[in-house]
């Protein structure tokens, strides 16, 4: 699957994700929505709140 399709699919299908790389890596994340052609936008919860992280596609994976 090419790094373009993961905000795809996390959008119509997957709503959990994962990062993969970067300073939140590991971390599970929620899907918001597209934010352009390379990127999304992801809810993590960090104190206790959600917050939104935008983050490349290339940096997450769908969790199944």
């Amino acid at each position: 699957m090419s790094n373009e399709n993961y905000c795809i699919k996390a959008s119509s299908l997957v709503k959990k994700v994962t990062v993969e790389s970067g300073q939140f890596a590991g971390t599970e994340a929620i899907f918001k929505e597209k934010d352009g052609e390379k990127r999304c936008i992801l809810l993590i919860k960090i104190l206790n709140q959600q917050t939104e992280l935008r983050i490349n596609n290339s940096d997450i994976k769908a969790s199944c």
